[in-house]
């Protein structure tokens, strides 16, 4: 008997659409190239054939995953890893990713669709700084679908962003802060000269505890987790901070022991101060 040929691979046409038959493991596939070009499905099947030899071929049922899956990958992915923009994504998605991209293949997701999403974001009049940000959950998404063993995205496109016209403006001056520590309520002013002086996030300020603070060397202990990239780092008190935060102490001490923030409203948390 003679040897056994090697199964190919072809490309032919169904309608107008190419299409690719290959061989996995002996058993036939056929696969549509979603395209009008012979050299397209030329490709997809020269890569088919490429990832079966390499051991890397996933199957035809990548070709079927929905960007509302990856979606839901990712919120689930945040949801697991506890992570503090989890609303925020739910958000996003929920308000504006979901109808534009949810219907979507991913192996189909081009560079038009992404143009008609900035278009149609832009038209609603929201900020270059929030597209990019609505674009970052979904390039997350589909680097997450990589990710997945088997995975469900073969490639990731280029994500195009805005231009951010975000420079900071409005800092406080010298005189500026001397007024308003005048004018500020008794509650809200060691807030205030901590924050002047050290220059942190508020939500990192408003979270501070009394065992954090250490008088004796001067320093304030930022936890890893409790900041926003996640890393511990120590802060100075200096200045007037030192004077103020002994004030702020004895004042917890006498008045709200069991409270153990350093910044408080009658030893509950400051939840809001835009009307003080």
């Amino acid at each position: 008997m003679g040897a056994r040929k090697p199964q190919l691979g072809s490309v032919y046409l169904r309608g107008e659409i190419y299409w690719i038959k290959y061989y996995c493991a002996g058993k036939p596939c056929r696969e549509s190239s979603h395209s009008r070009e012979y050299e397209d499905a030329e490709r997809l099947l020269k890569r088919r054939q490429g990832e079966i030899v390499s051991g890397k071929f996933a199957g035809t049922a990548i070709e079927r995953i929905r960007i509302a899956e990856l979606f839901d990958d990712l919120v689930e992915d945040y949801r697991l890893n506890n992570r503090s923009s989890l609303v925020q994504l739910r958000s996003r998605i929920k308000k504006h990713l979901k109808s534009a991209f949810a219907s979507i293949r991913a192996a189909e997701l081009s560079t038009n669709h992404l143009k008609r999403y900035i278009n149609i974001r832009l038209q609603a009049e929201a900020a270059h700084a929030t597209i990019n940000r609505e674009l970052e959950i979904l390039e997350r998404a589909l680097r997450l679908g990589t990710e997945c063993d088997p995975p469900k995205v073969l490639r990731v496109i280029h994500i195009p962003t805005l231009l951010e016209d975000n420079v900071r403006t409005g800092f406080l001056e010298d005189a500026g802060y001397l007024r308003l520590r005048v004018e500020l309520p008794d509650y809200l002013k060691p807030l205030l000269v901590v924050g002047y002086h050290v220059g942190n996030r508020l939500g990192e300020l408003l979270k501070l505890t009394w065992a954090q603070v250490d008088f004796s060397n001067c320093q304030i202990r930022l936890n890893p987790g409790t900041t926003k990239n996640k890393k511990g780092r120590t802060l100075p008190i200096y200045g007037h901070m030192r004077e103020c935060m002994l004030m702020q102490k004895s004042i917890r001490d006498a008045k709200h022991p069991a409270c153990e923030l350093v910044f408080h409203r009658e030893g509950e948390p400051i939840v809001d101060f835009r009307k003080a």
